[in-house]
């Protein structure tokens, strides 16, 4: 299965030009979208735009959209809020969950951390593909080149859960990929440069990432 995944797109039309000359390069089955979809306004034609993107989308909402993001991931036949979800593709387990920590970036939707992860432990295993905004607290999250700006408790969680992947975003200058115990974490953050990222994942696999830059 080839997953294409991106994150904080803020609006920007350009990147949604890129994500489609994308998808017809690599034809992938699944564009995964990591949060920071929209800026902190007017996302209807936004969401639109992206609707008709030729290919199944799974969605989270990141620290820039509003809740009105939420709601808009519904309207549309290709669109699916991952949000407190489970969506199988291709036999494979996708999971997800809105928004960030409110610190250190303004955040629309924050999460409690504890509590909210709490109510996805139930639906990941070790084959999962985990989708959230931020990255596990000092694995690819350097913002600024100065603090480390990821979830304690997601870091936690996925030592124990030890989900395949991780796909996040949130910090734009920490694209790349990582390795956070049995657990492939993508950072496919499309904000600052690069096209995001290609993973050929077949269930009972070892994952292969590449990085578009």
């Amino acid at each position: 299965m080839r997953i294409y995944a991106v994150a904080d797109i803020h609006s920007n039309k350009d990147k949604i030009e890129l994500i489609k000359d994308t998808i017809r390069q690599f034809q992938p089955d699944v564009l995964v979208i990591a949060g920071d979809i929209t800026n902190h306004f007017n996302p209807e034609p936004l969401i639109e735009q992206i609707s008709r993107l030729p290919i199944h989308i799974l969605a989270i909402c990141g620290n820039t959209d509003s809740n009105k993001v939420e709601k808009l991931l519904t309207k549309y036949s290709n669109l699916f809020s991952l949000h407190l979800n489970k969506k199988i593709v291709n036999s494979i387990d996708f999971v997800g969950l809105n928004g960030t920590i409110p610190i250190p970036f303004y955040s629309k939707i924050c999460f409690g951390e504890e509590q909210m992860l709490n109510k996805i432990e139930h639906l990941i295993t070790k084959d999962t593909v985990l989708v959230v905004h931020p990255p596990p607290r000092n694995i690819l999250d350097e913002a600024f080149g100065i603090f480390h700006a990821g979830s304690k408790n997601l870091y936690d969680m996925v030592l124990k859960l030890e989900p395949k992947i991780l796909i996040c975003g949130h910090i734009h200058e920490q694209t790349g990929t990582a390795i956070l115990g049995k657990t492939h974490v993508v950072n496919c953050s499309i904000g600052r440069k690069g096209a995001g990222a290609i993973i050929e994942y077949e269930k009972d696999s070892t994952p292969i990432i590449s990085i578009l830059i």
